[in-house]
């Protein structure tokens, strides 16, 4: 999960299903379990320490952007031997990038991967037993030079090639 955000906010305006809670509602149905949850590039004033705690609680291993800035692929080795040959979802939200890179997000947050760095984290999956992932947030219509659309593009199709790339062996 590339993402700036843990998305395990309770409600958002009384809402308890939204953009930024789809984690919560998926550990707490049983659909993901936490503890076989990476997430990657969290940063910025909208995790509170309610969602870190709830996040950090339920297992899921969290990496700031800082943090993976400073051991990068050895978060991914770790996990690569934590799940071993499960099945692996990437799912990418493109707010962990600045917004100097991809503006066309509702939810920017400064201090983000650069579009190299980014792409570079998702080839680091390499070697996962990746089943699928998506990429999600982009709006561009807040990009009037189409960057955001262009990168997010580019960031689906590694994630198409981990996948590609284990069931090649």
């Amino acid at each position: 999960h590339f993402d700036s955000h843990l998305d395990t906010v309770d409600q958002v305006w009384g809402e308890r299903h939204g953009h930024a809670s789809p984690f919560i509602r998926a550990i707490e149905d049983g659909l993901v379990d936490p503890r076989a949850m990476l997430s990657i590039g969290i940063k910025g004033p909208l995790n509170n320490r309610r969602d870190l705690d709830y996040a950090r609680d339920s297992g899921v291993t969290i990496v700031t952007a800082d943090q993976w800035r400073a051991e990068g692929k050895a978060h991914i080795d770790r996990f690569r031997a934590h799940v071993g040959d499960r099945p692996v979802y990437v799912t990418f939200d493109i707010d962990c990038i600045d917004p100097a890179f991809a503006p066309g997000t509702g939810t920017p947050s400064v201090g983000g991967f650069t579009s190299a760095e980014a792409l570079s984290a998702v080839r680091s999956a390499a070697g996962l037993r990746v089943v699928g992932g998506d990429v999600v947030e982009v709006l561009p219509a807040l990009d009037v030079a189409q960057n955001t659309a262009l990168l997010a593009a580019h960031i689906a199709f590694e994630i198409m090639l981990l996948d590609a790339v284990q069931r090649r062996g």
